[in-house]
C-alpha cells in the first residue's frame, strides 16, 4: 500500500507546482509566505522519485525517452548557465515587458540564448 502512494507522489508535487505556478504572482506575498519552500520541496519529490527509479532500475520506456530527449539533454547541459542568467535578465525585462503578455516568452527566449552564448 505504502509503494502505491509512493508512486502517486511525483504526480501530487507536479500538480503542487503547476497550481503554484498558476495560483502565486510576481508580486504575490504568498511566495514569501510557504509558498516558495512548498514550491521547492515538491520539486525535491520529482527529483528523488526520478533518481530512485533509476537507482532501480524502474524506468519506463515512455521515460527514458522522454528524458534522453536532445532538447531536455541540452537544457540539462545549460541548466547552470540558465540558472545565472535567468534572474539579471528576468531584472532588465520586468521594466519594459511588466503588463504584457510578452514578459514570460521572452525572459524565457533571452535567458536561454544568454545561456547558450556563455556556455559556448
Amino acid at each position: 500500500m505504502w509503494v502505491a502512494r509512493a508512486r502517486a507522489l511525483p504526480l501530487v508535487a507536479g500538480l503542487i507546482i503547476a497550481g503554484l505556478s498558476v495560483m502565486i504572482g510576481l508580486d504575490d506575498a504568498l511566495i514569501y509566505e510557504g509558498g516558495m519552500a512548498l514550491g521547492v520541496l515538491a520539486a525535491a519529490v520529482i527529483v528523488a522519485s526520478l533518481v530512485a527509479r533509476e537507482a532501480t532500475g524502474n524506468v519506463s520506456r515512455s521515460m527514458r525517452v522522454m528524458l534522453g530527449n536532445r532538447v531536455v539533454t541540452a537544457l540539462g547541459r545549460q541548466s547552470c548557465s540558465i540558472y545565472l542568467w535567468q534572474n539579471p535578465v528576468a531584472w532588465a525585462l520586468t521594466a519594459p515587458l511588466r503588463h504584457s503578455w510578452l514578459w514570460l516568452p521572452a525572459n524565457v527566449v533571452v535567458t536561454v540564448d544568454c545561456a547558450q552564448i556563455s556556455y559556448v
